[in-house]
């Protein structure tokens, strides 16, 4: 097996950058905000640019790079297509999670639900069902 270069670069790069993301998330999730401003940003930088790089580089393999647009217009019947969208979706929770550093307390505790919710959305894998996204609201300071 010979596979092309762009698709090397495609699953190493766009993998390390999620798994970069995961793991900020899950940390951020059990241990709360970074101790420094600074880490936290640059950390999310390096992950989202990671994602970037591996997602143009998987255009390079198109035999007409030039359409990669229409790849993602065929959501409706195409597996790639929606993990595409999928992937492209995936900066909306992360540059929530990246604001997060950046705000009071309160409000990061906001963001981080948002984010919870917006993976969950994004990822139906990590949805044990519809009540999961309920249980999220489902909070000691909050009536259930």
């Amino acid at each position: 097996m010979h596979p092309a270069y762009s698709v090397i670069l495609f699953t190493t790069a766009s993998g390390a950058g999620y798994g970069l993301l995961a793991l900020l998330g899950l940390v951020g999730f059990n241990h709360g905000q970074a101790s420094s401003v600074a880490f936290a940003l640059v950390s999310v930088f390096v992950a989202l640019a990671l994602i970037t790089v591996g997602l143009l580089s998987s255009t390079f393999h198109l035999g007409h790079p030039e359409r990669a647009w229409r790849a993602l217009s065929q959501w409706r019947s195409s597996w790639l297509s929606r993990e595409g969208l999928a992937a492209l979706a995936t900066y909306v929770p992360a540059l929530l999670f990246a604001a997060v550093p950046l705000q009071k307390p309160r409000q990061a505790q906001t963001i981080l639900e948002l984010d919870r919710i917006a993976r969950h959305a994004t990822s139906p894998a990590e949805c044990d069902g519809a009540n999961d996204i309920k249980d999220l609201w489902r909070q000691p300071d909050r009536p259930g």
